[in-house]
């Protein structure tokens, strides 16, 4: 019997939350700059999915709203953030942010293990 607990991943809202997280970094980072993605274990048993750029940083006025349905600095419906925030919540995961300006930024979706 499945706990109510573990986390139920659909392909498509992982794919579009994945998505997601990158689209800031195709958006922003310079031309011929590396845009590294890496999955790996989290210290407290979670799987960690990192999109990181060498891009110009995200503002504090951006970071403090990157996450909100509807804002967008660009074209686009201002969804896929937001989107990727709900989905985590839903597979039981959580979404950061790092930023630094003129150093980057770097997303992490951090996935707890279902339990066998």
């Amino acid at each position: 019997m499945r706990s109510y607990m573990q986390p139920r991943v659909r392909r498509r809202q992982w794919r579009e939350c994945s998505v997601s997280c990158l689209a800031p970094a195709d958006s922003c980072w310079p031309e011929n700059s590396p845009l590294r993605s890496r999955r790996s274990h989290g210290s407290n048993g979670t799987a960690v999915l990192s999109v990181r750029d060498n891009g110009p940083g995200i503002s504090p006025e951006i970071r403090d709203r990157i996450f909100e349905p509807f804002f967008t600095t660009r074209r686009g419906t201002g969804l896929g953030l937001a989107l990727c925030q709900e989905y985590a919540v839903q597979m039981h995961a959580h979404v950061t942010l790092w930023t630094a300006l003129g150093r980057g930024a770097c997303f992490r979706i951090h996935l707890r293990r279902a339990e066998p």
